[in-house]
């Protein structure tokens, strides 16, 4: 009887060292027009950072990529919150320039910041910012970016 409760309970603690952290991502653009365009960068951030999170084991959910200025923290934390989430992560993409629909020039961000913020207290736990030191050439690479950053702001 003794072994049995004793196994019981070490199951139980080897079923909660197992438990998965929970991340609620929102990925924001940050345009001198202060519009949301919806750039294929952004998609290709968002990507990589779901990835990168993927493959270390968390559970991740996440909102459309959205403009910076309709941007609310408290309530993306309340919808964290709601979600069964641990952390909040957002990710704000940065373009200083919004190039003309039919130039070929591809809208590449200038800095990418990362904020990982404790959904119960509002605490700022890490915070990252990238600044590339030469411009991607395709969405491949800002993916593979991505995901690189976002393994340097989650390593513990």
């Amino acid at each position: 009887m003794r072994r049995s409760i004793l196994m019981a309970f070490w199951l139980i603690l080897m079923g909660l060292e197992l438990q998965a952290e929970t991340i609620f991502i929102s990925l924001l653009e940050t345009t001198p027009d202060k519009a949301l365009h919806n750039f294929e960068a952004s998609s290709a951030w968002e990507s990589g950072v779901l990835d990168a999170l993927f493959d270390l084991g968390v559970i991740v959910s996440n909102t459309p990529v959205q403009g910076s200025a309709t941007f609310n923290r408290d309530e993306a934390r309340q919808i964290a919150r709601e979600g069964g989430a641990d952390l909040l992560l957002i990710v704000d993409v940065t373009y200083p320039i919004i190039p003309e629909e039919k130039s070929k020039i591809r809208a590449v961000p200038s800095t990418v910041r990362f904020s990982l913020i404790a959904v119960d207290s509002g605490r700022l736990i890490k915070e990252l910012q990238y600044i590339p030191t030469k411009q991607s050439e395709t969405l491949d690479e800002d993916k593979e970016t991505a995901k690189k950053q976002t393994q340097l702001l989650y390593k513990k």
